[in-house]
């Protein structure tokens, strides 16, 4: 999980000229985790992302069944304001 945060991190600072356009055409964050973990691993990508004006949507998944983690990924997404961008740790990838 913190290798993955790290590289996510660092992504974000290559990209930040690009995080400009951001702020023209809004767009909204969902974030996914993965099968042994519960959303409050996504809590420092989410305050960062957050700070910079962004809204994100955490997803937690209940982990029972596929079927069901999409479902509450789907709700999640339906409460967005902007266009979704979607980023999944793990097996919150597959979802």
């Amino acid at each position: 999980m913190k290798r993955s945060i790290w590289r996510l991190l660092a992504a974000m600072i290559a990209l930040a000229p690009v995080a400009s356009a951001a702020a023209e055409k809004p767009v909204s964050i969902a974030l996914v985790h993965g099968a042994f973990v519960d959303a409050s691993g996504w809590q420092l990508v989410y305050n960062l992302l957050s700070a910079d004006g962004y809204e994100v949507l955490v997803v937690q998944n209940p982990t029972i069944t596929l079927d069901g983690d999409v479902a509450a990924t789907k709700r999640v997404i339906a409460n967005a304001k902007h266009p979704v961008v979607l980023v999944g740790h793990s097996y919150g990838g597959g979802v």
